[in-house]
């Protein structure tokens, strides 16, 4: 399954997929014309106006949140914060 999300403006696209295949999970910046890495086993479901921060989600096997931020900064993915959620929780709008 792949997922892609668009910035408000346009200007910014993540796309990743899940399960992970050869091809990188990715965040363009199309005004720009450059790219980031994003982990390919989380789906990306926020970006920041600037895309300086984005959030990703996991599903299974349970629950999983992560924002990673200083996109643009750095090449690692350290600056990034995980929380996985016990139970049972529904994302999306009400």
């Amino acid at each position: 399954m792949a997922k892609l999300v668009i910035s408000d403006d346009g200007r910014y696209v993540a796309f990743s997929k899940v399960p992970e295949f050869k091809d990188p999970a990715m965040l363009f910046d199309m005004a720009a014309r450059r790219t980031r890495l994003l982990p390919n086993w989380l789906f990306p479901i926020w970006i920041s106006r600037d895309a300086n921060r984005l959030t990703l989600a996991s599903y299974s096997p349970e629950a999983r949140l992560m924002t990673m931020s200083d996109l643009w900064s750095t090449s690692s993915m350290t600056a990034r914060t995980d929380v996985t959620l016990n139970g049972y929780h529904q994302f999306g709008a009400p």
